[in-house]
């Protein structure tokens, strides 16, 4: 594994563009947002999204913040040091700075591998219910799979490449979607009832351990 020097990594704008409108429009068309509520919540998702890969490709504006703190020039930050987490592990001296990426990138992208599929498997759980409950497919082990799905990417997404926004807008992103199922659940029950309790005492909200 060999770094990618700053000059060589940063200023890619073409890639931050179409990174943003794959993943928001991927999950735009897997979320379907209807109400004020879920756009909303799109919309701050659309946020993070915006500063992630912005920074990732295009200008990395936490690095250039915080290096002067950690006693590094901008350019010293290639594509190895830009990952936060493996930068801070190998300063400790117990992993080597390439050692700490691979780590980091194996964890990351198998988080989004996961996100990818929960929000996948439950569109079409969806779309097969035909305006039924959903309640097979991935809908057998939570109940709101394709929000798990969005948080493990978001998480994932912070283990990669971690920023100031997206740290901030990260957390409160999980909790607006966590609200949206409380919402969620109340006007299901509201309009199904016993049919609603039944399938939400035997199906965990967000974890499928325990049940």
């Amino acid at each position: 594994m060999r770094t990618v020097p700053y000059p060589l990594w940063y200023g890619d704008w073409g890639t931050a563009v179409f990174s943003i409108l794959f993943f928001g429009l991927f999950f735009l068309g897997s979320l379907f947002p209807r109400r004020p509520r879920e756009w909303r919540s799109f919309g701050v998702f659309n946020a993070f999204l915006i500063d992630f890969f912005a920074e990732m490709f295009g200008f990395p504006l936490t690095l250039y913040l915080i290096a002067p703190l950690l006693g590094e020039r901008l350019a010293g930050f290639g594509l190895f040091e830009s990952h936060l987490w493996a930068y801070l592990a190998a300063l400790t001296g117990l992993v080597s700075l390439a050692g700490a990426v691979k780590i980091i990138m194996n964890v990351a992208i198998f988080g989004v591998g996961v996100a990818c599929v929960l929000v996948i498997l439950g569109w079409l759980a969806i779309y097969e219910a035909q305006g039924r409950l959903a309640t097979g497919s991935v809908y057998y082990l939570v109940r709101h799979p394709q929000y798990l799905g969005l948080m493990l990417l978001v998480a994932a997404f912070l283990i990669q490449w971690p920023t100031l926004p997206t740290m901030l807008l990260g957390p409160y992103l999980i909790w607006r979607y966590y609200c949206l199922a409380l919402a969620e659940e109340a006007d299901l029950e509201r309009a199904l009832g016993r049919q609603w309790r039944d399938y939400a005492a035997r199906v965990p909200r967000l974890s499928p351990w325990p049940r």
